[in-house]
């Protein structure tokens, strides 16, 4: 169940959504996906994604409170203040701000202009060099991957700290009309293209009423740094040798129709090699899953982790 990365998650209280309740819902009670909006900041400032702003990426912290804060002015946890001059377009890429001349200011002055605000230009901080990262499967980002998460008090995992978990979707009826979101269970992405998950999770399911998302970790909210991305399943395999309400060969693959765009938060696991045994070795569970069994449980909003 470990290398699955499927668990059902008890003893949480963290509401995310009700029994039957679908992503779709979640996804239409946040704001939309936007890179600022005017509201409760001063001055210009406006709010923006706390990853396009300079004035909070370089400050050193790189720190989020996922509890939200009324010292925020703005309605969401990834949500900043930040003033006009100081917003950057790609924090992914490092560049932008130093010598490209593409870095949010156009030409304000800083290539060799100078005369359309009196002279006065003000500099940029110089972004921080990036931390060299390991390359290959099973990469956990035990740091999250732009920023670290406080205010974690439900085993909430940083975004991007298990890149190879997956949410695995299907399409059902729900109050009478076809959702395409409804939360099925968690898998583990083995290659770019295939999933392996629980076979018990595809009992009288058909490959066409499902698909993979990548990338996920805040059910609630579409704005963090990287989107999601979706893959429709193609196939599944069972293990031959699993039967239903067996403990035993519950595992499955999926196969999906196009391989995902591979990124940091989205990266394989390694898988161990055969007859491996992982006695009192430290290994994590992840998953959305329910704080409780039956239709009173609820889903998670955050990704969460068990320590095994």
């Amino acid at each position: 169940v470990t290398l699955l990365g499927v668990v059902a998650l008890l003893g949480y209280t963290t509401i995310v959504l009700a029994a039957e309740q679908t992503l779709d819902d979640l996804f239409n009670q946040v704001l939309p996906t936007i890179t600022s909006q005017k509201g409760p900041c001063e001055g210009d400032a406006v709010c923006v994604q706390k990853f396009l702003c300079t004035n909070v990426t370089t400050s050193g912290v790189g720190v989020i409170d996922i509890r939200f804060s009324d010292d925020n002015p703005c309605v969401h946890y990834l949500l900043q203040c930040c003033n006009p001059e100081d917003i950057i377009e790609d924090p992914d890429g490092g560049n932008g701000d130093g010598g490209n001349g593409d870095g949010g200011n156009g030409g304000d002055g800083g290539n060799g202009g100078g005369g359309d605000n009196g002279g006065k230009v003000t500099p940029k901080p110089t972004p921080p060099t990036p931390e060299p990262r390991s390359t290959g499967c099973g990469i956990r980002n035990t740091h999250g991957i732009s920023f670290r998460i406080t205010g974690a008090k439900d085993n909430e995992t940083e975004y991007g700290e298990f890149p190879w978990m997956m949410s695995i979707l299907k399409t059902q009826e729900v109050l009478g009309q076809m959702n395409e979101n409804v939360y099925q269970c968690g898998g583990s992405l083995i290659h770019s293209q295939v999933v392996l998950t629980a076979a018990h999770c595809l009992n009288k399911i058909r490959a066409s009423e499902l698909k993979v998302r990548a990338g996920e970790w805040d059910t609630k909210t579409t704005i963090e740094m990287y989107p999601y991305q979706d893959r429709s399943v193609v196939e599944f395999v069972l293990h031959p040798d699993y039967y239903d309400g067996g403990l035993h060969n519950d595992v499955a693959l999926l196969f999906l129709d196009s391989p995902f765009q591979l990124n940091k938060i989205i990266q394989p696991v390694c898988l161990p090699p055969q007859d491996a045994t992982f006695d009192y070795e430290t290994c994590f569970a992840t998953g959305w899953g329910k704080n409780l069994y039956g239709k009173p449980g609820i889903y998670q909003t955050i990704l969460k982790k068990i320590d095994l």
